[in-house]
């Protein structure tokens, strides 16, 4: 199916307490099966492609406006004797909620497996402030999925919000069997 849907834009300023930050980080986080993906549906490099548009067009909207552009949270993970890498955290944990709802058929902020995006960031190991989330599924381009969060008043909040520092975007192509095609998914937070 292609038709595009988007869902209410979700938001949190205020941390959890301590108890339940501690509680969060020790639970174990689900590792996702990864699913082929038929190449009729998704061409080499669109999803790095695609993420990085969202990011530039975000920003495009941002800074038009007099707000500072966002930033990818950048870690670096040490591998031993083989070096360290840098990685983008947002954007791979907004990667794996864009495949939770596509490989457990849901759309919704609320994860059956990876709970609240508060919950799911804590998980994870992101120190948040502040957090919103933007969802969609359907789009076939960034300029579409864009296109849709800006028509959408809590979505565009999101956007432009000014006390957002780091955004985050994930994209999946949909499987044989997905509801929909394309699931995108933005992750903003204040550290």
């Amino acid at each position: 199916m292609s038709r595009a849907r988007a869902n209410a834009a979700f938001s949190r300023s205020r941390p959890y307490p301590p108890s339940k930050i501690r509680a969060l980080r020790q639970m174990r986080s689900p590792r996702l099966p990864r699913l082929p993906v038929p190449r009729s549906q998704f061409a080499a490099g669109d999803e790095a492609r695609f993420t990085s548009e969202v990011l530039r067009l975000v920003n495009q909207e941002r800074t038009s406006r007099g707000l500072r552009p966002l930033v990818a949270l950048i870690r670096t993970i040490r591998l031993g004797r083989f070096g360290r890498i840098r990685t983008d955290q947002l954007s791979g944990i907004a990667r794996v909620k864009a495949a939770d709802m596509r490989d457990r058929n849901y759309f919704s902020h609320t994860s059956p497996t990876l709970g609240t995006p508060g919950e799911m960031l804590t998980r994870y190991g992101v120190n948040w402030t502040a957090y919103g989330e933007n969802i969609a599924a359907g789009q076939t381009t960034p300029q579409a999925v864009m296109t849709g969060w800006m028509n959408s008043p809590g979505h565009r909040a999101n956007i432009l919000n000014p006390n957002f520092t780091h955004l985050g975007v994930g994209y999946v192509p949909g499987v044989t069997g997905s509801q929909y095609r394309h699931y995108w998914v933005q992750l903003f937070v204040r550290l």
